[in-house]
């Protein structure tokens, strides 16, 4: 059995993928954060309280005989900050920590790392073409500005040696157990809420928990993943109005969309201090992930169809 340590691995995608990982035959070894609950890991990982994944964590015992990590652990999107400095905070953790993660690795003798960054260190939002990996960096806020650093960070540490480093770049993830905005819009949905957003034109790229799983084993498994970035999504983008369509069918009830001109919607949101999240609900945000396809030979196992359907049946169970 190979040896791999996951990071932040009580969180959403960490819980999907150690269960996958152990019953792929890894010896799965969990980083969790200190006081999080993670019962759940223990029944296939050996799980690893961690006071902090900042730049002074003590990954080196942690790392002994391992083969690969991965790196999940981050400090995602703030709704409401509390902290002074919100972009001291990200670049402490994002990319401080995974630059220390990068070296205890390199000299435990580690071969593989594959760390999780965002699409959205090339941008908010596409125009006229989505995007691929060629697309520069143009980081919009904190966040991404850390994710984009740490990516840097890992080329300088690991050029030249024997740790070969897979970054995949992921749209918003979704699935059983998500959190955030996608549960309010299922939630929106369900309560048969009129939305406002039948005359939204725009295109929206998604991944599916089941599918990024299958997308960090296969950088797992295969040497052409080597040193490089990838985009990975469900290959099928949707609409705004089409994803709730397909939500509500999920749901077997109507959807419920008004017309509104796009104009109204972004000026009653600014005032409403909603701007921001109202931007990401019409704007497009697409990606290309033929290079993965093509670089390994990878397809999503699972449809959107799928995997609305099972985030749905969870939801409503959960409501339940």
């Amino acid at each position: 059995m190979k040896k791999i340590l996951v990071t932040g691995a009580d969180g959403f995608v960490g819980r999907h993928l150690c269960l996958r990982l152990a019953h792929r035959g890894w010896d799965v070894h969990a980083a969790v954060r200190m006081g999080r609950t993670y019962r759940e890991l223990t029944a296939h990982a050996t799980v690893h309280p961690v006071a902090d994944i900042t730049g002074s964590a003590p990954w080196a015992p942690l790392l002994a005989d391992t083969e690969a990590v991965v790196h999940l652990a981050a400090r995602v999107h703030v709704m409401r900050e509390t902290t002074a400095s919100a972009a001291a905070e990200y670049h402490h953790i994002n990319t401080a920590g995974t630059a220390a993660l990068a070296r205890a690795a390199l000299q435990s003798g580690a071969t593989r790392f594959v760390f999780l960054s965002t699409v959205k260190v090339h941008g908010e939002r596409t125009l006229s073409s989505p995007f691929a990996e060629s697309a520069g960096p143009a980081p919009a806020d904190p966040y991404s500005a850390s994710k984009r650093d740490a990516e840097r960070a890992l080329a300088e540490i690991t050029a030249g040696t024997q740790l070969a480093v897979t970054i995949l770049r992921p749209p918003l993830v979704y699935g059983p157990g998500v959190k955030g905005n996608f549960p309010r819009l299922l939630n929106l949905v369900r309560r048969r809420i009129p939305l406002p957003f039948a005359s939204v034109n725009n295109s929206r790229s998604f991944l599916y928990i089941g599918n990024l799983v299958s997308a960090i084993e296969q950088t797992l498994s295969t040497p052409a993943a080597g040193t490089n970035a990838f985009l990975v999504s469900d290959d099928h983008d949707l609409s705004t109005p089409q994803l709730i369509r397909m939500i509500a069918a999920a749901m077997k009830i109507d959807a419920r969309l008004l017309p509104c001109p796009l104009s109204i919607l972004l000026a009653l949101s600014r005032i409403a201090g909603k701007g921001g999240e109202m931007s990401r609900i019409v704007e497009s945000l697409s990606i290309d992930c033929s290079r993965i396809k093509q670089q390994l030979h990878w397809t999503p196992p699972f449809t959107v169809e799928h995997g609305l359907e099972d985030t749905v049946r969870w939801f409503l169970d959960t409501r339940n």
